[in-house]
């Protein structure tokens, strides 16, 4: 009689697919939460950048120059990344500001907001 010690040639083969199965999944996991972690990282900036621009407008009066209607870029740099901050203002009373922050390097919009001011 024969002894059955160790592992069959299939049984090895069927844990090892589990196994890279397995690490697969795991490595796709880690992959997706840094790219979640970065776009988080980058529209919690684009509020900060957004609600300071917007900080500006309420600040000044209606006859600041920072009122003039036209619209208007400016590319301010938060943690390393280059964005771009564009506003409107419209030539009407309510005053219409539309403000968008965008990533410099994608052109994607992160975040976007808007505001009416009369006198």
């Amino acid at each position: 009689m024969r002894s059955t010690r160790g592992f069959t040639l299939l049984e090895t083969l069927i844990t090892t697919g589990v196994l890279v199965f397995g690490l697969s999944a795991l490595a796709l996991m880690f992959t997706y939460t840094a790219r979640v972690n970065i776009e988080t990282r980058q529209r919690t900036t684009a509020a900060f950048l957004l609600n300071d621009k917007l900080e500006e407008f309420k600040t000044a009066p209606l006859t600041d120059e920072i009122w003039r209607p036209g619209s208007y870029v400016d590319y301010p740099i938060a943690a390393d990344t280059s964005y771009v901050r564009a506003w409107e203002i419209t030539d009407t009373i309510p005053r219409n500001v539309t403000l968008s922050v965008f990533t410099l390097r994608t052109k994607k919009k992160l975040l976007q907001a808007a505001i009416a001011a009369s006198h």
